[in-house]
């Protein structure tokens, strides 16, 4: 779906998403060919408008890299919550794919991938959010601080630096 302000006016979305693919019980077979119809038809809506897309994509890296060419067509990709390795968002990258890679809670837990990502991506490439629900209580300042202690030796950025980096890459995605 798209997201946008309240006017209903197509000029007023901002992006299309989440889209993507999600695997039922760990098994994309049962329905797969209905996720990628909807997936082709909505990136290619983006692609048309020139909107960006919000990826969700559980356990699907491998379906989305048989539609890079897509990819690669769109504004921009936005990987929300991504928890692929750091090979999988390098392939996108190194295949002109425009896009930021999204963490959020993985950080927190000290998720071995959303780590390694959060230690080798390019700062132009990293994304932080709080997906913030009832059930997912996620500080979006805890989030910025840890990656922050986790980043600071690889940039020579204060941490207002490193947010005004961080509001950067958003305002990439979204103006």
């Amino acid at each position: 779906h798209g997201f946008s302000k309240n006017d209903g006016d197509i000029k007023s979305i901002n992006g299309i998403g989440e889209i993507g693919f999600d695997a039922i019980n760990g098994n994309f077979s049962n329905n797969i060919a209905l996720q990628e119809d909807f997936f082709v038809s909505q990136i290619e809506f983006a692609i048309n408008q020139n909107l960006p897309v919000v990826i969700h994509s559980v356990k699907g890296i491998k379906l989305l890299e048989k539609h890079i060419d897509l990819l690669k067509k769109a504004k921009k990709c936005l990987f929300h919550g991504f928890s692929g390795t750091f090979s999988e968002a390098n392939y996108l990258i190194k295949n002109k794919v425009n896009c930021i890679f999204s963490f959020g809670k993985n950080i927190l837990t000290e998720n071995k991938k959303t780590l390694e990502n959060i230690l080798k991506l390019p700062i132009d490439f990293l994304g932080l959010e709080s997906d913030f629900t009832e059930k997912n209580q996620v500080d979006i300042e805890n989030v910025y601080k840890k990656v922050y202690s986790i980043r600071r030796n690889l940039e020579n950025l204060s941490f207002e630096e490193f947010c005004e980096c961080q509001k950067s890459n958003f305002l990439s995605i979204f103006t």
